[in-house]
This record gives C-alpha cells, structure tokens and sequence, in this order.
C-alpha cells in the first residue's frame, strides 16, 4: 500500500502533466498503483475490509492461546 506522501506526489506530477508511466518510473511504483491513485483522486488509500474467518472462534482461540502458553502449534492442534 502506498503511503500518504507518495500517492500526494503521484496526484501533484499529474497535475504537472505527467504520464503514468512517467509517474510510476520516477517513484519506483507499479502503473497499476499509479492508476488506481488516479482513478481515486485522494492521498487517503481506500480500504476494502474483509470478515475475518476467526471472528466467530476468537474467543476461544485466545483461550487455547492462554492454556498453551503462546504454543500457537498447539493451539493450532487443539482447533484442528
């Protein structure tokens, strides 16, 4: 994920009048990336948050984690 600073150049060489791909080999950065930023006109990333699978389960995986003293390998056993 880029950071603030470089998605606020991408957006400040576009206004100057560079190419994407004029952009994206001046900051060591895909086209794509540089694309997207385009395309999102903001220096603030957007974020596509997704369920986590252990929500329903992070109970008891914190217990297990408790019980084995950190064993992430044990509590990965005891789950199984």
């Amino acid at each position: 994920m880029l950071d603030h600073d470089t998605r606020l150049a991408i957006l400040r060489l576009k206004q100057a009048g560079q190419s994407a791909r004029a952009i994206a080999k001046a900051l060591g950065v895909s086209r794509r990336s540089v694309d997207k930023v385009l395309d999102s006109g903001s220096t603030t990333p957007t974020f596509r948050g997704r369920p986590c699978a252990a929500e329903p389960h992070l109970e008891r995986i914190r217990e297990l984690y408790r019980k084995t003293n950190g064993n992430l390998v044990r509590v990965h056993e005891e789950l199984a």
